[in-house]
């Protein structure tokens, strides 16, 4: 099920603000929910064809939080390609005993890539596949 909805997030007329772009619920396994959204940042400052953007992740083990992850990106593009001209594991945080441990983190093109795993023995490593796109259009995904 995929749900999508822009909400403005605005604190003043000049300052950033963030839209939620789209929203996300996934179900991993049994007891492993995934709710996800990526949220498109706005500033009057920032120049035309350059666009930041963060993708957040929360882990549910039924219904207890174990832990969440978001990665932020900026973007330029012009029509025929897009690049990442910055990037950034913007938030790592876990709970009920839950570890985190990052494998990679990369960019190629307008894309960046993260990998990696939740950890609480005796429960099965979690896998963490986050990623965040722009098209040469602009459009995030």
């Amino acid at each position: 099920m995929l749900l999508g909805v822009s909400v403005p997030c605005a604190f003043a007329l000049e300052e950033p603000s963030a839209y939620v772009q789209t929203v996300s619920i996934r179900q991993l396994s049994s007891d492993i929910t995934v709710k996800e959204r990526i949220l498109e940042h706005t500033n009057p400052a920032t120049r035309e064809n350059s666009k930041t953007a963060t993708r957040e992740q929360e882990y549910y083990k039924g219904s207890t939080l174990i832990g969440k992850i978001a990665i932020t990106g900026t973007f330029t593009y012009d029509g025929k390609t897009s690049r990442v001209t910055s990037k950034s594991v913007s938030s790592k945080k876990t709970y009920d005993g839950w570890s985190y441990q990052q494998n990679s983190f990369t960019s190629s093109g307008g894309t960046i890539e993260l990998t990696g795993n939740f950890k609480k023995t005796p429960y099965k490593d979690i896998d963490i596949n986050l990623d965040l796109s722009c098209d040469k259009n602009g459009n995030i995904s």
